[in-house]
């Protein structure tokens, strides 16, 4: 029906029937003559959301709220029709459930109230009704209103006498006395409510320019012997209601009247005018009426704020009892135009409940902290009592001591709003500490003292390792743990090397003895014996020993070779094992191709040889990738053309993995021209640009390295540059603004009074154009105020300076005592467009 944030007043008129409602009714839909006031009323024929129901006007559900608008609107068209014509409308009928009709009034403020008029036709003053039906009735019908309009007609004044209004009007004094009568100590209703005096045009001639000149005319008529039946209604109705809340208005539906025969010849009033009509205070009392529900609002809500603004009061420091009456306050807010005179002061009181709930919760908080603070020093100070009972107790467990230290350890570890007042009152850090330390301390002496007075050596090995599993490398006793589990370590492995030659030497000696030594089995013994099972556990006793086996072995080897011709062979055998073994790769080729020439041993000497092929090239890959990923390339080279130019080493060879040796050399070439080109893209300056085109082993990527390096040279250079406001960052909500931003000195954007978007962000503010190297010091100060009804004023400013360069998305926080993240981004246009560094290879 009307917009989501705007108000739409319901007023019940009540009036007996024939009482002139559907002629007023029907007049504020009509042309009428200006109001002096300059108040217009608009009948609005289907309301927003109000959609017209199927079928047949008589099928239609009454209660329906849509139905009863254009059932009301059905009414009132024909009234209108009939008013056009000059004939009456007939009185509207009593009904079951209300018609109701939406009108707009409009004042010279520029306030428009929507009004939901509800017609009871006459209902309340049905004399089939007994006083307490009547009573419910009304009190249901306020439940719901916003105001109430009754109206009743004043008599002519030659029929003063018969006053024919008494017995109608006395039921609606009844129905208002008894609602009254259910509250004692004062007015049932803080409600508005207008009496309508209508067809006022019968007692006067109608001052249109001088309103104030009927009212006093109305005055005199209420006040005038004999009285009339209107001034006991008058007083019951401004009884029942509040003070401020009752007002008479004369009214005229249709101004001047003429007398004329209706259609059973009954003398009827008629309009002497049609257009426009001559209605006189039509708009008068519905706009009264919309008014003082608007102050009764505003009144009700501050009083609901001083109720509820304790101070420290836990109602009051919970949000969740304060949003029904912020959101209240919110929407009340919207109802009045900016900068009106209400609006002012419900943000007023608004804000001032904020500030309560906000200190109303710091106040709880504080409480909080203050109960949880003396909790805890309670609980703190028992906890400590019994620590300080372990402490002197000798009997103390070992598990009783790692308790509290766990304790201890925590207290000293805490954060600051913990333990406030245990710090003050129990122990403070430093004696937590120094008591920590103590019960640390006289814990790894019991821990410690059994590994002292331990006889057995493995159970002191496995208590050192106990001890070191509590207390790592922080015990006291570490290096003595550490010491005692090495040690035990290290004789374990001396006596397995020791087992493992002993073993050996005891086969040799038994299949000497024996006289059943083979080659083969030499061999085994000799190679077994060179592995041994720890080597980094090897005492000189055991190398001594482990190389006068060695020995003897050996001299058992020579003297199968004598008889074979291949003592020189094993000697050769021995050195070439021993080169590969240390990654001599050349020596053992020069080696290997010594043992060829004897031509002794051939196959075995065949099996070294295609041993060596296998080995060699993945022992050059390896050592050359091992220089590359250090990036020691010209080592990496040289180990490569040295085994180029060893000729037993290539000797040795095939085609194939000659090949791939030589192929080492691209290898490296690919590294080094790949990892320079990475430092380009990585660094994007000219340093690395030129060490690239200059040493680059291959310049796979010169041509896009030389594009950059003519990007760079293009960014050095003056440009033609412009510096735009991106965007404003808010950090919260903004009333009216204003902005101030100055480059090198010189103002570039300057707004007052803007009003921030409500998404909190200021797009696109401003800009200026200017010529400079990106290396040129530029200089940016900003300053932007903002105004919010909850702060007041809150100015927050920055001074920058720094590169050209550096302005493209530059976001500068703008210092504010009441916002943290309101902030300012600059972007720079005009950059040329940086060359695309590929991936090497692309």
């Amino acid at each position: 029906m009307v917009s989501k944030h705007q108000k739409a007043y319901r007023f019940a008129v009540y009036g007996r029937a024939a009482s002139g409602k559907t002629c007023i009714l029907a007049a504020l839909a009509m042309k009428c003559v200006a109001h002096p006031s300059e108040y217009t009323s608009t009948w609005i024929l289907e309301p927003v959301g109000m959609a017209k129901p199927d079928g047949a006007p008589e099928t239609w559900d009454i209660k329906d709220r849509a139905s009863a608008f254009h059932l009301g609107k059905m009414w009132l068209e024909k009234a209108i029709d009939r008013l056009s014509s000059g004939e009456l409308p007939p009185p509207n009928p009593n009904r079951a459930e209300p018609l109701r009709y939406l009108y707009h009034f409009t004042t010279p403020s520029h306030r428009t109230y929507p009004v939901e008029l509800i017609d009871y036709s006459g209902e309340l003053i049905d004399p089939a009704i007994s006083n307490d039906e009547m009573a419910k009735r009304l009190r249901e019908h306020l439940s719901a209103m916003d105001g109430i309009l009754v109206l009743a007609e004043v008599s002519r004044p030659e029929d003063d006498h018969s006053q024919p209004l008494s017995a109608e009007l006395l039921k609606l004094e009844q129905a208002f006395a008894i609602l009254k009568n259910e509250n004692r100590e004062g007015p049932t209703l803080d409600i508005p409510l207008a009496l309508l005096i209508n067809k006022w045009d019968r007692r006067s001639s109608l001052r249109y320019t001088t309103p104030e000149n009927e009212y006093l005319e109305l005055q005199k008529f209420l006040e005038k012997k004999p009285e009339p039946p209107h001034k006991g209604l008058v007083d019951a109705l401004k009884y029942s209601v509040t003070k401020e809340n009752f007002q008479v208005f004369p009214v005229s539906a249709f101004g001047e009247h003429e007398l004329a025969s209706g259609a059973d010849n009954t003398i009827i009033e008629r309009p002497r005018s049609v257009s426009p009509l001559q209605s006189f205070g039509l708009e008068d009392g519905f706009i009264w009426a919309a008014q003082r529900r608007d102050n009764i609002d505003i009144t009700n809500f501050r009083e609901r704020v001083a109720k509820k603004s304790g101070w420290c009061f836990l109602k009051n420091a919970s949000v969740i009892f304060s949003i029904p009456l912020i959101r209240e306050g919110r929407t009340l807010a919207r109802r009045f135009p900016d900068k009106s005179t209400e609006k002012t002061i419900v943000e007023n009181a608004l804000k001032r409940y904020l500030l309560t709930i906000g200190a109303n919760a710091l106040c709880f908080l504080a409480i909080a902290c203050v109960v949880f603070s003396v909790g805890e020093g309670i609980a703190d100070n028992f906890r400590y009592r019994s620590i300080l009972s372990a402490k002197s107790d000798p009997q103390a467990t070992h598990q009783k001591l790692k308790e509290d230290e766990t304790w201890l350890a925590s207290y000293y570890r805490a954060p600051f709003y913990r333990h406030i007042l245990s710090r003050l009152l129990v122990m403070d850090s430093d004696e937590a500490m120094a008591t920590l330390r103590s019960f640390r301390e006289r814990r790894e002496e019991m821990q410690w003292r059994p590994v002292e007075e331990s006889t057995d050596a493995l159970l002191r090995v496995e208590l050192a390792r106990r001890y070191l599993e509590q207390f790592g490398e922080n015990g006291i006793h570490v290096d003595q743990a550490n010491f005692i589990v090495s040690e035990a370590e290290q004789t374990k492995k001396y006596l397995e090397n020791q087992l493992h030659i002993t073993n050996i030497a005891t086969v040799f000696e038994s299949a000497q003895l024996k006289d059943t030594l083979s080659e083969e089995e030499l061999k085994d013994l000799y190679l077994q014996l060179l592995s041994l099972p720890f080597p980094d556990a090897v005492s000189p006793d055991l190398y001594a020993q482990q190389k006068e086996i060695l020995g003897r072995i050996v001299n058992e080897k020579i003297k199968f070779a004598k008889d074979k011709g291949k003592e020189k062979w094993l000697t050769y055998q021995e050195q070439y094992l021993e080169a590969m073994r240390e990654g001599d790769i050349g020596p053992a080729a020069e080696l290997l191709n010594q043992m060829l020439v004897l031509a002794v041993a051939g196959d075995e000497t065949e099996k070294l040889a295609a041993d060596f092929r296998n080995r060699a090239l993945g022992e050059f890959t390896r050592r050359v990738n091992t220089l590359s990923r250090k990036k020691l390339w010209g080592q990496a080279r040289k180990i490569i053309q040295l085994a180029l130019d060893n000729q037993e080493l290539i000797e040795q060879l095939d085609a194939p993995r000659i090949k791939e040796l030589q192929n080492l050399h691209g290898v490296v070439d690919l590294a080094e021209d790949r990892d320079l080109y990475d430092q380009v893209v990585k660094y994007k300056d000219l340093e690395h640009i030129n060490q690239y085109l200059k040493y680059g082993p291959l310049k796979k990527m010169e041509r896009p390295v030389t594009s950059y390096q003519q990007h760079l040279t293009r960014l050095a250079n003056p440009l033609s540059l412009k510096l735009v406001l991106d965007n404003i960052s808010w950090g919260g909500s903004c009333g009216k603004s204003d902005l101030l931003v100055t480059f090198n000195g010189k103002t570039i954007i300057e707004k007052t009074g803007f009003s921030p978007p409500k998404g909190d962000v200021s797009s696109q503010m401003g800009s200026t154009q200017f010529r400079a190297k990106l290396s040129d010091i530029a200089r940016v100060y900003a300053k932007v105020s903002c105004s919010s009804w909850w702060t007041g004023t809150d100015t927050g400013e920055v001074n920058w300076q720094g590169t050209v360069g550096t302005l493209h998305g530059l976001r500068l926080k703008l210092d504010s005592k009441d916002s943290a993240d309101r902030a300012i981004t600059f972007t720079l246009s005009g950059l040329p467009e940086e060359t695309v560094l590929p991936a090497w290879g692309n």
